[in-house]
């Protein structure tokens, strides 16, 4: 999930961390009933630990997709602020430096986990050649990679999870 910055938070932030706390729910429940999971699941709630460790103790981070279905691509977060009127960006998602090496992103259906190092890798071997899909916005920058990649680049990619189908959320 994304920190909280020391200067105000804006109702889509909010809301977009709330949506991100629920996911994470989903996923630690989905994971819970998943034979061959063998990952601690919990996350680091206080700033205090977020900052010093990272998002989880597992070394976990995951991420909500909403649009993902929409656009068929995964967006890869790697800058963020928590308001838009912050002078500057802090780097976040696979760009910052703490305990995370896997990193999950997905909606209610599928999610994609990758090793944080071969996103990163991808991401500063690419920079260049990814102008035409980065996707920045006010608060967040990251970078748009196509689903139909991952599945087809299988290097990409750590584990590809179908959720159970029916489970409520």
């Amino acid at each position: 999930m994304g920190r909280l910055g020391e200067y105000g938070i804006t109702e889509n932030y909010k809301k977009c961390l709330v949506m991100g706390l629920e996911y994470q729910d989903f996923v630690f429940d989905q994971f819970r009933r998943m034979d061959g999971m063998p990952i601690f699941l919990g996350s680091y709630a206080s700033k205090k630990y977020q900052y010093t460790k990272g998002e989880s103790p597992s070394g976990l981070e995951i991420k909500y997709d909403n649009k993902m279905k929409e656009t068929k691509n995964l967006f890869i977060e790697y800058k963020e602020k928590s308001n838009p009127d912050n002078q500057e960006f802090v780097a976040s998602g696979i760009m910052r430096e703490d305990n995370t090496w896997l990193y999950l992103i997905g909606d209610y259906e599928q999610a994609f986990m990758f090793a944080k190092k071969t996103l990163r890798g991808y991401f500063l071997t690419y920079e260049n050649k990814l102008e035409k899909r980065l996707s920045n916005t006010k608060t967040s920058w990251g970078f748009l990679l196509p689903i139909d990649k991952v599945l087809k680049h299988s290097f990409l990619l750590a584990k590809h999870i179908i959720f159970i189908q029916g489970d409520t959320h």
